[in-house]
């Protein structure tokens, strides 16, 4: 992928009326999954878009992929955030969301 540069004003990190970002959006769930796009996240993130950035419930946009079963994307962002891969949530088949639950705590601890 080549570099890619912010040109213009625009604001990586503004907010929507729920306090969610466009990296918010890439994890919010829709009716057949999510967006899901990892291609996206890494332009976000090299034009300068913040990742850490919580909604209005308090979310990073990490914690929404993880809560939206985002794999993809949730593997993407634990990568650009640096946090070593022997700490990333591991996706489980059978039950996402209680895996991942029972998961979260552990992620930055």
């Amino acid at each position: 992928m080549l570099p890619v540069e912010k040109t213009s004003a625009v604001k990586l990190d503004a907010t929507d009326d729920k306090g969610n970002t466009a990296v918010h959006h890439l994890a919010q769930s829709l009716e057949y999954g999510t967006f899901d796009n990892t291609t996206l996240l890494k332009v976000l993130h090299e034009a300068g878009a913040s990742l850490k950035i919580k909604n209005n419930d308090g979310l990073t946009p990490l914690e929404l992929a993880l809560e939206n079963c985002a794999e993809k994307l949730a593997k993407g962002l634990q990568s650009l955030l640096g946090i070593p891969e022997e700490k990333w949530v591991k996706f489980s088949a059978y039950s996402c969301h209680t895996f991942i639950s029972c998961s979260l705590a552990s992620l930055f601890a």
